[in-house]
């Protein structure tokens, strides 16, 4: 049986041709609230689309991405995507300190050891 929240993976070069990017004037709200020097958190980073429009702003943080295939592909973007993050940890441990927690409709697919 397949798991749920590997689905999207099975064919990460697809998925992330065919995702839809993010808009414009929605990355520009977020830089607004949390600042174009805030560190982020991504959770079910995937590809890493949103990870790159808010890099692309002067944000810097960390993707978890439970799918290898995924992940890979979010670093190839030049991102600091993980595929098994222990974020928690890393956060607790003064290694990731987060202004922006941004988790694209994620939870439902993450395991708590890997957030």
């Amino acid at each position: 049986m397949r798991e749920q929240r590997l689905v999207f993976g099975e064919d990460a070069e697809l998925y992330d041709r065919a995702r839809p990017s993010y808009p414009a004037k929605l990355i520009d709200d977020v830089v607004a609230v949390v600042g174009a020097s805030a560190t982020t958190l991504d959770v079910g980073c995937g590809t890493g689309k949103a990870t790159t429009l808010l890099a692309a702003r002067g944000l810097r943080g960390v993707g978890v991405e439970p799918h290898a295939e995924m992940a890979a592909i979010a670093r190839r973007r030049g991102l600091d995507a993980r595929r098994r993050g222990r974020a928690l940890a890393m956060r607790q441990a003064g290694k990731v300190d987060d202004d922006l927690l941004a988790e694209q409709q994620a939870f439902y697919r993450a395991r708590a050891p890997e957030i």
